[in-house]
């Protein structure tokens, strides 16, 4: 279904209910709403489509595809930016009376959610940031992490990358195959059928490049988690304390789940899934 934000339409699926009867039927129930934010820029929400319902016993959730992805209206280029994206977060929620939301975003997607806390630090309930920092990774930080032979060729494809002739396929080659420690197949059908927007992509890049959230970090009032994989050469570790020592004191909540990589959601359920359902039930 699409819902209107002004200047665009917006595509999301909802799973589960935000109201429901008590067990015991005493009373009508009210649940958290979980909105999610895929990754990208460039890709789709069809992956978090399909790994978030599993949250809908403890939320509403709703998973958009942003602006200029998947089958969301494209907006013009001068609005693909993480302004925009984070009130397009603030208008969604407002569009379907979301009070309170708890807002989680993944890799891209936790950059968009970290823009949308701090400039509307009084809507989210939460936050839930997975597999992303502040800012990028140097090259040098992320060779140095990911270490060995494959250190010198990560920072190589990771400072290529600022090039926008840069060659997708050594990145493919390189960089690929050491984000998920565990390959799934239907997951891996579900990258190869998304719907890709790579105008959108290289449009972000000079302020992806650029960017350093921790001074917008400073505004977020709302609990936050971070999830990283100890192995992920977009985020090693340095970054995700840099991420959590930027928001104000007592708020941040970091977990690094051993033997994983960026694809962290699809690494183990019984490690990332309990994180979330716990946070989200805190909060209630």
């Amino acid at each position: 279904m699409r819902i209107s934000i002004g200047d665009v339409r917006l595509y999301f699926e909802a799973y589960g209910q935000a109201r429901r009867i008590a067990r015991d039927a005493s009373a009508i129930e009210r649940f958290p709403v979980l909105v999610g934010l895929h990754g990208g820029p460039g890709s789709d929400g069809g992956k978090l489509r399909f790994l978030l319902p599993h949250l809908a016993d403890v939320a509403q959730v709703l998973v958009p595809d942003q602006r200029g992805h998947g089958l969301s209206d494209p907006g013009a280029p001068r609005t693909w930016n993480l302004a925009q994206w984070a009130a397009d977060v603030k208008a969604f929620a407002d569009a379907l009376e979301v009070d309170r939301p708890v807002v989680l975003g993944e890799s891209f997607g936790g950059f968009v959610a970290q823009e949308y806390a701090g400039t509307y630090p009084e809507q989210p309930a939460g936050l839930i940031l997975v597999s992303c920092g502040s800012r990028f990774a140097t090259p040098a930080e992320s060779a140095g992490h990911v270490g060995g032979a494959s250190g010198p060729a990560v920072g190589a494809v990771l400072a290529a990358a600022h090039d926008p002739d840069s060659d997708a396929e050594d990145w493919a080659r390189v960089i690929e195959p050491l984000l998920a420690v565990q390959s799934d197949p239907l997951l891996d059908r579900l990258e190869q059928l998304r719907v890709q927007t790579m105008d959108v992509n290289r449009h972000f890049e000079p302020e992806g490049f650029a960017m350093d959230l921790r001074p917008r970090l400073a505004n977020v009032r709302c609990p936050t988690l971070l999830i990283v994989g100890e192995s992920d050469p977009l985020v090693p570790p340095a970054l995700a304390h840099e991420l959590i020592d930027a928001l104000p004191a007592g708020i941040g909540r970091l977990a690094v789940i051993k033997n994983a990589s960026h694809r962290v959601l699809t690494h183990d359920e019984r490690d990332v899934w309990k994180l979330i359902r716990s946070f989200i039930s805190d909060l209630q």
